[in-house]
């Protein structure tokens, strides 16, 4: 059966209907919510915050930035310049372009603004009002994600399903630099005999990181319970219902380690309110794959109707969760929800299969991509109409 696409903004209910502004609701633009429970390092003269975790969590407007007009870039020639002038100006041109994505802010796209505290529910009520007639998308990410990298994984569903966005961006750690460096070098060392007792200590080195990474990202997992459940009460409650009534959509994409988050919050018994999603989608679960999915029963609101679970065999990132949850046993590489041979199904649910998508390949990340082919995102689609 063919399902309608997402992107209802051109829905005939949003032909002519203006809202409190006179602005019709097909015209306005996408919004993206940030609730998060990192750490603020500033506020001033442009909100920042860091990887670490913080008791109390913040709500943040964030709106497309302008693109910014810099007049130092530019190769006007001048006639008075000396050759060894328009030389050095060429090179500083050139070395400002290769640096520039690297030297990014995580809110240089962005204009992100906080909002205090006695002002979330009058600001989430007004975005009620105002709504544009799109879904909305509530995000939880997984592991291994910096606040920028959450961001482009926002702007690019966005851009791909036409959604508004709400994310929850936990303080997951991000992987120690230096692993990379370690096992890189590990490559290098094998090339020759007399170094590849040099290449298995760096490779033990390397392994040894991203272990300790991921062990104190599902401690800041199971810290950061509190912070999602009153975020997602105080959603429901300002945001969410009030949608409800005028017709929208709310659905669920939850990636990876952000499942680890969502169970621990069903076994702390945490009050989200009386709700339910349209859609939820369990995307690449770093869960395990023989484990139940009974704990979903405390949490109301799960459509279990319209519970999807993705899954990718060839997924990288899940094949080294496999092995660091048995003792790194080479028969347990495919063990996890998102990518495991032997799911549990007693509990129902709708698997959905991209291992032989063209295109997916090893990916972890599937819903973000930026080349989606028509088909596969006419695939995703279909999960969240």
């Amino acid at each position: 059966m063919a399902v309608p696409p997402i992107n209802s903004r051109k829905s005939k209910t949003d032909v002519g209907v203006t809202g409190n502004n006179g602005v019709a609701k097909s015209h306005r633009p996408l919004r993206l919510l940030l609730m998060s429970n990192r750490q603020v390092l500033a506020v001033t003269p442009q909100l920042q915050l860091g990887n670490e975790l913080s008791d109390e969590w913040v709500l943040i407007d964030c709106q497309s930035a302008p693109p910014a007009v810099s007049s130092d870039t530019s190769l006007a020639t001048d006639l008075a310049a000396t050759p060894a002038q328009e030389a050095f100006r060429w090179s500083k041109f050139v070395s400002r372009r290769r640096n520039k994505k690297g030297s990014k802010s995580q809110g240089s796209n962005w204009q992100m603004h906080l909002i205090a505290t006695d002002q979330q529910q009058p600001f989430m009520a007004e975005v009620a009002a105002n709504h544009n007639g799109s879904p909305w998308l509530l995000f939880i990410h997984g592991n291994n994600q910096t606040l920028a990298s959450s961001l482009r994984a926002c702007r690019k569903l966005q851009k791909n399903f036409g959604v508004n966005v709400v994310l929850f961006s936990w303080p997951s750690r991000s992987y120690y630099p230096r692993s990379l460096h370690f096992l890189a070098a590990s490559l290098l060392f094998t090339l020759h005999p007399s170094t590849r007792s040099i290449a298995r200590i760096a490779a033990a080195k390397s392994i040894h990181e991203q272990q300790k990474q991921y062990q104190q990202a599902r401690k800041i997992a199971e810290q950061s319970v509190p912070a999602l459940g009153h975020s997602l009460h105080i959603l429901h409650r300002h945001l969410l219902q009030p949608l409800s009534a005028e017709g929208v959509n709310c659905h669920l994409l939850v990636h990876s380690l952000g499942h680890y988050l969502l169970q621990r919050l069903a076994k702390e018994g945490a009050m989200v309110g009386d709700w339910q999603c349209r859609s939820a989608i369990f995307h690449q679960a770093d869960l395990a794959a023989a484990d139940s999915l009974e704990w979903l029963d405390d949490l109301p609101f799960i459509n279990r109707e319209r519970l999807f679970v993705t899954h990718n065999r060839r997924d990288y990132a899940l094949f080294f969760s496999g092995l660091w949850h048995n003792n790194f046993h080479p028969g347990k590489v495919f063990s996890r929800l998102g990518n495991g041979m032997q799911v549990d199904i007693s509990y129902p649910f709708n698997l959905v299969d991209f291992t032989h998508e063209k295109g997916v390949g090893l990916r972890h990340a599937i819903f973000w991509r930026r080349d989606l082919s028509p088909e596969l995102k006419q695939r995703l689609l279909s999960l969240l109409s």
